[in-house]
């Protein structure tokens, strides 16, 4: 008994690798019949997936890397803002040191407003917005807008890596030659802004500055006037307290108020009422009028204006068109689509012999 159950298991054992045989071999053989249809399915997928990455939109990214200036990369603005030094001290360097530059360009590249700024003006894309009949003030022009604005990107370096100093800045467009282009506008549209309020600043500074002479001049002048007033005064009542106590000429121990100099006699009186009744200058009485004057016209002749040349980066890398395209992949497109082609039509041939041999 024992020996015919040993012998059957044996027997099936022995027939499961010939199953397996005989369902590969009929795997290949339905394969085999249905190869048109695998054929077919896979180029016309390869045909489909090459036309569509030969026709899909291109588009490609132009970058370009920098760091701050140099400290001797604007030393013309240096020496402009020089000859204001000894009237503003040090109060205008700050704006032109090499980590503010930096800091300034950085902050004003990656707004969101200055990059829509700049893609309204941009003459790419109001042709593009002609060529598809869009209008920039409807939600279909103001979605392009967002869209473009957004292919512009800022990557700053990682702090956890020391030897990385490097900010990048990235602009996608439909071409090559339209990503390198917009870029290089991009960063002088950056650039002109920059300069623009730098110079605002100063100016701002200076105008400051000149307004606060200004006023220093007439306190000052205002104050001299008022002092010689009361002095004129002072002298009049020590003049008529010298008439009448007849002194006509200096004496001393003649004591009656510091204020009034009837001391000196009526004659001297006389000559300083006379003399200061004269003066037209106020300088003469106060001298650092006189200097305020001379700060104050030089401020006013010489109008500030920012060098062309101020840098506010310093570029590590060159811009130039890009050489390979972001999108589309053509080579994996065309190979997916040959992957896709064949794997549907040996599902295809697979089920509908499936269904062939329950019929």
């Amino acid at each position: 008994m024992s020996n015919n159950n040993a012998d059957t298991q044996y027997q099936a054992k022995s027939q499961l690798p010939n199953n397996d045989e005989i369902d590969l071999a009929e795997l290949f053989k339905v394969l085999w019949k249905g190869r048109l249809a695998i054929i077919v399915s896979t180029v016309l997928c390869t045909v489909i997936a090459a036309l569509y990455a030969f026709n899909a939109q291109e588009w490609w990214t132009s970058s370009v890397k920098y760091i701050e200036p140099s400290s001797t990369a604007n030393q013309a603005v240096k020496d402009e803002l020089l000859k204001y030094k000894p009237l503003m001290g040090d109060v205008l360097g700050k704006y032109i040191t090499s980590a503010q530059m930096l800091k300034s360009f950085n902050q004003l590249v990656r707004q969101s407003d200055v990059k829509k700024s700049f893609i309204k003006q941009d003459p790419t894309f109001l042709h593009y917005l002609k060529t598809q009949s869009i209008d920039l003030d409807t939600l279909q022009g103001k979605a392009a807008l967002k869209q473009w604005s957004d292919r512009i990107t800022f990557t700053s370096p990682n702090p956890k890596k020391t030897d990385e100093t490097e900010f990048q800045l990235k602009l996608t467009a439909m071409s090559s030659g339209e990503s390198y282009e917009m870029l290089e506008r991009y960063v002088d549209y950056v650039n002109t802004l920059l300069k623009t309020q730098l110079e605002q600043q100063i100016v701002n500074d200076l105008r400051s500055r000149t307004n606060q002479l200004q006023q220093s001049i007439e306190l000052k002048t205002h104050r001299a006037l008022t002092g010689l007033a009361i002095k004129l005064e002072q002298y009049k009542v020590a003049l008529a307290i010298a008439n009448g106590a007849n002194i006509e000429k200096p004496i001393e121990n003649f004591n009656i108020g510091s204020q009034f100099r009837a001391d000196l006699g009526s004659k001297a009186i006389f000559s300083v009422l006379k003399e200061l009744g004269q003066v037209k200058d106020v300088t003469v009485l106060d001298a650092s009028i006189e200097r305020d004057r001379y700060n104050h016209t030089l401020l006013k002749s010489n109008e500030f204006t920012l060098p062309s040349e101020t840098q506010f980066i310093s570029f590590t890398s060159s811009l130039e068109e890009p050489l390979t395209r972001d999108k589309p992949k053509r080579a994996l497109i065309i190979v997916l689509g040959l992957l896709l082609g064949g794997m549907m039509g040996t599902v295809y041939v697979l089920i509908r012999n499936v269904l062939f041999t329950r019929t």
